[in-house]
């Protein structure tokens, strides 16, 4: 079982305890709190650091300012945390080019995270961009 700061979490509440409070609250600090320093993000241009992380995550806000997730399900085995979520996000900033269209778009993704200690150190998934792109360009 994990701990931060007395406060104790299996892996499985402390990622959803991620999304609630990062995404659904915005309280962007959190990350560096529960992410290791040299947290890694198995992507081509992923996250090498929490504060990598903190900085991906602060930017899709500024695009997507009213980003809400909803947990779908959870599932773990050993240090491996599996979180199937849907996204509604609201289109307020250029996004791969994109201007803002002021759509609200809902999406799925799947996420895969290792939790060790208490901190997630490693993650694998990404959002369905071009799902995302598609919805974004549709009239």
């Amino acid at each position: 079982m994990g701990s931060w700061q007395g406060v104790h979490m299996n892996a499985e509440e402390l990622v959803i305890s991620f999304f609630e409070r990062v995404y659904n609250q915005q309280d962007f600090d959190y990350v560096m709190k529960i992410y290791a320093d040299n947290y890694y993000e198995h992507t081509e241009s992923g996250a090498r650091s929490n504060r990598d992380c903190y900085n991906i995550i602060k930017g899709a806000s500024s695009i997507f300012p009213d980003l809400k997730v909803e947990i779908e399900e959870v599932l773990s085995k050993n240090e491996i945390v599996a979180a199937r979520l849907t996204f509604t996000v609201t289109h307020k900033g250029e996004f791969f080019g994109i201007p803002a269209t002021n759509k609200t778009i809902t999406f799925e993704a799947m996420e895969f995270f290792k939790v060790v200690e208490g901190q997630i150190t490693e993650s694998w998934g990404n959002w369905p961009i071009f799902d995302i792109l598609e919805m974004l360009k549709k009239s």
